[in-house]
């Protein structure tokens, strides 16, 4: 490794992400971890579930102005 990288510290947030991965996580910590990432998806599935509809929508306002026009 080169040794100006080691004296500026850029190797410091790679070490401490290392230690931080190797204690346990308080089930407390990990509960309310667990339940954003539980509404993270969910807020991702309906989002996705909505864009058929959106595009069907754009699509009929699209075909109307053309047909119009």
């Amino acid at each position: 490794m080169d040794e100006s990288v080691k004296e500026k510290g850029q190797l410091s947030g790679e070490q401490s992400v290392k230690e931080a991965v190797a204690k346990p996580m308080p089930s407390r910590e990990a509960e309310e971890f667990l339940k954003f990432i539980k509404y993270s998806e969910y807020s991702m599935v309906d989002a996705l579930s909505r864009l058929p509809a959106k595009i069907s929508m754009y699509l009929k306002v699209f075909l109307s102005l053309i047909w119009m026009g």
